[in-house]
């Protein structure tokens, strides 16, 4: 208190201030500013500090405000401090933050624990926070594998490893990214996942067309095609331009007339009786000769059927049923196998460069063609040989072109036999998909499906029922046709 000048008695200090001066102080502005930290009523005679929640920012206060929502603080604050990561305060004047339940956390200042904890990621953004706090785990799941989880990470914002991919932000199944002809690091080359380095650099170059988790100049499933137009994947990680279609198209045309033609040949010499006296040539014909007699003398045409059967069975028996033989009996099947695939539109044309709708015109007709060719040399050999005859002729020309198109009927039945597997096979891959997760966890499942042929090609659209419809007319020419 302090007592002026004439004053009957002495005058208690005005709110904010405070006095523990019994005499001498002769006016109001001569007691003492209650500090920072602390309060002090009207007659105070020592400051009050501020309680456990509240707080006094100046000096000179009279009483002490409560901390805001998200804050505390301890006795004898001067300011209120906000809560670190990982704690909330829901409610003003909080002495302590609340930590927040597993696995749920926050960022700094919090009313309320809304985000997952490091190592966990938030299923839904839309739902409210209220409901994430009273049901952290309905909400905040574990960290797929292959990915990283800091905190506050949602499902679209998962962090993927470089060599992962996935088909949609709102999916949580991962996918290693296959080699597709390269070495173990293709993968990883071409998918960036969403590590940041990674995203920067995509980011940067504004020129990428690529998905989300492909590293620059790749996009579609698992990163395996070329961003840019008329290129192709080289060693599973490097694109490269397509040669001409017609180039192309142009060298398989000559390669099948050149064997048309030496088979033809190789026909019309084995036909010459009288080269069989010739000094080189002849010692060939009369082995030719011998190899046949033997062949027929020991009976060796069952057995080749035999043989031939368990090639048809062994070369489709791992993409049909997911099963494969031993390498000791069925290592000579898939080196026959890769050399009559047939699929001879791969050797000058890549497959992104064709695309699987004109490959398998490729592949189902071009066997067609050389056997139709190969009729046509046996049809030509006979005509050659009747119209160099003297007259009269003993049959007239259209039997002796029958008996040509019969001459090389074993032949072609040989080329049918050894094609169907491979051809059988591609036409039947028309309708293998690979199936992608797109749905969030917890829903309904949701894919999506590319051709394993032809990545470019999504499952289910109107590109996908063409060549299936195009498959359905080749299986009537082929895996039934040669039956009948």
């Amino acid at each position: 208190s302090y007592c002026e000048p004439g004053a009957a008695a002495p005058l208690p200090c005005e709110k904010g201030s405070y006095s523990n001066v019994a005499t001498n102080l002769t006016a109001a502005g001569e007691c003492t500013a209650c500090p920072a930290g602390s309060a002090c009523s009207t007659g105070s005679i020592e400051p009050t500090p501020c309680s456990p929640g509240t707080f006094a920012a100046k000096e000179g206060q009279s009483k002490c405000e409560s901390c805001d929502p998200g804050t505390s603080s301890n006795q004898g604050s001067v300011a209120c401090d906000e809560c670190v990561a990982g704690k909330y305060a829901a409610n003003a004047g909080q002495s302590l933050c609340n930590l927040c339940p597993h696995p749920l956390s926050s960022v700094s200042g919090s009313t309320i624990c809304s985000i997952c904890m490091d190592g966990y990621y938030l299923r839904n953004t839309s739902a409210d926070p209220g409901d994430i706090l009273t049901s952290p785990t309905e909400y905040c799941k574990p960290c797929p594998p292959n990915a990283a989880c800091p905190d506050n990470t949602t499902l679209s914002s998962l962090v993927l490893l470089r060599g992962f991919w996935r088909a949609s932000p709102s999916s949580a199944v991962l996918t290693e990214c296959g080699d597709f002809g390269g070495d173990g690091e293709a993968g990883k080359q071409r998918c960036a996942g969403s590590e940041a380095e990674a995203s920067g650099r995509r980011r940067m170059e504004e020129a990428s067309s690529s998905d989300e988790y492909c590293a620059s100049g790749f996009t579609g499933p698992e990163c395996q095609l070329c961003a840019a137009e008329n290129h192709y994947l080289v060693d599973g990680d490097e694109c490269k331009e397509c040669a001409p279609r017609g180039a192309a198209a142009a060298i398989i045309a000559g390669i099948v007339f050149a064997l048309c033609a030496a088979c033809g040949l190789v026909a019309w010499a084995y036909s010459k009786t009288e080269w069989r006296k010739k000094r080189y040539i002849g010692r060939l014909l009369r082995f030719a000769d011998r190899t046949v007699y033997i062949y027929v003398a020991i009976g060796l045409t069952a057995k080749t059927k035999v043989l031939f059967g368990f090639y048809q069975i062994s070369t489709v028996l791992s993409s049909t049923y997911s099963a494969r033989l031993p390498d000791k009996y069925t290592g000579w099947t898939d080196n026959l196998a890769n050399v009559i695939s047939v699929d001879w539109s791969g050797f000058f044309l890549p497959e992104q460069c064709l695309g699987y709708a004109l490959r398998l015109l490729a592949i189902a007709l071009s066997p067609v063609a050389l056997i139709a060719l190969l009729m046509i040399a046996g049809i030509s050999l006979r005509l050659y040989r009747w119209r160099a005859a003297p007259a009269p002729r003993e049959r007239p020309w259209y039997a002796e072109a029958a008996l040509g198109l019969l001459d090389l009927t074993p032949a072609g039945l040989v080329l049918i036999f050894c094609f169907v597997p491979s051809i059988s096979a591609s036409i039947f891959r028309s309708w293998s998909c690979q199936a992608y997760t797109i749905s969030p966890p917890g829903e309904e499942l949701e894919q999506v499906s590319y051709m394993r042929q032809d990545a470019s090609v999504e499952c289910g659209t109107d590109d996908h029922e063409s060549i299936k419809n195009l498959a359905i007319g080749f299986i009537v020419l082929w895996p039934v046709g040669s039956l009948v």
